[in-house]
């Protein structure tokens, strides 16, 4: 008889346990959801509206080079050709040195060596680890508003953390943000992207080229105060082709 009631004080301790446990635990999990669905939503409503979060890197749709005939600027131990000659003044410095070209564009030049950036994966990566910078750019590029979905929150997570790094290298030094998409772009040992389209306002462009050692080469063309065209697709990709360190 002891036992019994034993038995029976031990099932009706579990039942109450569990008749507390359960809708505790399905509450718990109602706020998660609702949470992660909040969230989601608010990160859509933040990164569906920049069109650059969007686009992915493609490839070039004019892919010819045209001979340049300006000067070969030489700067931080790598250069380079461009389409014009005459220097209307320059902001040297230890990180960018600013080059202002009468009747064309701002050349920003980076120093290779003050770009590092320490590779933040796999900890907030994609589906694999990433080892290098340029490993590191392709997945930020690659990053979409699109991934994002209510039933995968740890990828979601990951996903923000990319597209908000991604934000950030289609932002120009003076505060404006690049248009017209991202395209890859390759020369020799060297390969990397291109942000932004000549021909789409605010016309400049950000060049983003790593070598076999993961070095950033990295060069910003900033268009005219006029607003208007000053470079041609042909001139970057001539522009890509002549870079090189110089030995």
């Amino acid at each position: 008889m002891k036992n019994h009631s034993n038995a029976l004080t031990v099932r009706k301790t579990r039942r109450l346990w569990l008749t507390i446990f359960i809708p505790l635990l399905v509450i718990v999990l109602g706020i998660s959801e609702a949470w992660d669905l909040r969230s989601l939503h608010l990160a859509r409503q933040i990164y569906g509206d920049d069109p650059n979060l969007s686009a992915t890197p493609r490839s070039l749709l004019q892919t010819s080079v045209i001979p340049l005939n300006g000067i070969r600027l030489k700067q931080f131990g790598f250069s380079f050709q461009i389409p014009w000659t005459e220097r209307d003044f320059d902001r040297p410095s230890t990180s960018v040195d600013v080059f202002h070209f009468r009747g064309g564009g701002t050349v920003f030049v980076y120093n290779p060596y003050t770009q590092i950036v320490p590779v933040m994966m796999p900890c907030i990566g994609a589906s694999k680890s990433v080892s290098t910078n340029y490993e590191r750019m392709s997945a930020e590029l690659q990053a979409t508003p699109s991934a994002l979905h209510w039933w995968s929150p740890l990828r979601n997570a990951r996903t923000m953390d990319l597209l908000s790094l991604k934000s950030f290298e289609f932002k120009t030094v003076e505060g404006e943000m690049l248009r017209g998409g991202v395209y890859v772009q390759q020369s020799g040992e060297l390969r990397g992207y291109q942000l932004g389209d000549p021909a789409v306002s605010p016309y400049s462009v950000d060049l983003k080229l790593y070598d076999h050692e993961d070095r950033l080469y990295r060069v910003s063309i900033a268009g005219s105060q006029e607003n208007h065209q000053i470079i041609t697709q042909s001139q970057i990709n001539a522009i890509v082709a002549s870079l090189q360190p110089i030995q």
